[in-house]
């Protein structure tokens, strides 16, 4: 059995075509699971990055009290930062993770911030709670 020009040329249109549907379809899937990884990685970062926050601001919790005792305008949270973006930059490295350390120095900003407006409002609702009570 002889195979001709056109049954070649068929055969060949429908290696194309399929060819040209599965490839577009397996690139796809490479990067929704590539990016489904990263994403799970990030997640995995900042939630190591709050853990680390309060672990800094709990080891530190005594030092802070006595530096504040000798001068209330002196702190170590710049030293806390330092801490904290070191642990996440050797997270991130050890995760295979790619990271801005200007981005994630600022998101450790915010988190301490946001969560020094939390806990002053915290404060806040104990005192009244314990005026209206007194």
């Amino acid at each position: 059995m002889e195979i001709g020009t056109k049954e070649l040329i068929g055969i060949a249109s429908g290696i194309l075509g399929f060819l040209t549907t599965v490839i577009p379809l397996t690139i796809a899937t490479v990067k929704n699971w590539k990016n489904k990884n990263i994403a799970e990685k990030i997640n995995a970062l900042l939630v190591f990055m709050k853990q680390a926050i309060v672990s800094a601001e709990n080891n530190f919790l005594k030092q802070n009290t006595v530096l504040k005792s000798v001068d209330p305008s002196l702190s170590l949270g710049s030293v806390k930062k330092q801490i904290v973006l070191g642990q996440v930059i050797a997270k991130a490295h050890e995760l295979k993770l790619k990271i801005d350390e200007n981005i994630w120095s600022e998101m450790i900003d915010n988190e301490v911030k946001d969560s020094t407006v939390i806990n002053n409002a915290s404060k806040g609702i104990k005192t009244q709670i314990k005026q209206i009570v007194n």
